[in-house]
């Protein structure tokens, strides 16, 4: 502290700042958070009558899908005589990628490679099921 015409005055007797030191360590990463779960944009519900089965009501319905979606089908009312399968022809050769089954409910994630049709069968029993259009949500032309 200096005195000059009457005022005091605080003087500062630092030096200059050093150089920065080097950086520390990383931390520790945190903890990962629970899995996501896609959301489901549609749930169906299939039923059987006469050999067909119904979608939403409707005998044998065209099904139209979009790629990287996930798809629930209510099979709650289906017997199990008639097993519900998605395959890539008519009448079999059953199709499980993205394809999850869970009590009653068959969950369908369609893959971004999957084939443009698809068909819903009877595994038991030809001619009980119907097509499945699978579209991509962009397209260029």
């Amino acid at each position: 502290v200096a005195c000059m015409e009457g005022v005091w005055e605080e003087i500062s007797l630092r030096g200059e700042q050093g150089l920065q030191g080097p950086a520390g360590a990383d931390g520790a990463d945190g903890a990962d958070g629970a899995d996501g779960s896609m959301p489901v944009v549609m749930e169906m519900t299939v039923t059987v009558s006469s050999f067909k089965y119904f979608i939403d009501g409707l005998q044998q319905g065209t099904i139209t899908l979009y790629k990287g979606f996930t798809y629930n089908f209510d099979l709650s009312s289906v017997p199990s005589s008639h097993p519900f399968k998605i395959g890539t022809s008519a009448n079999g050769n059953q199709y499980t990628s993205g394809v999850n089954t869970s009590g009653n409910i068959m969950s369908f994630t369609v893959p971004l490679d999957a084939p443009s049709t698809l068909y819903y069968y009877c595994q038991n029993h030809s001619n009980m099921g119907g097509t499945i259009t699978i579209n991509s949500l962009g397209n260029v032309s």
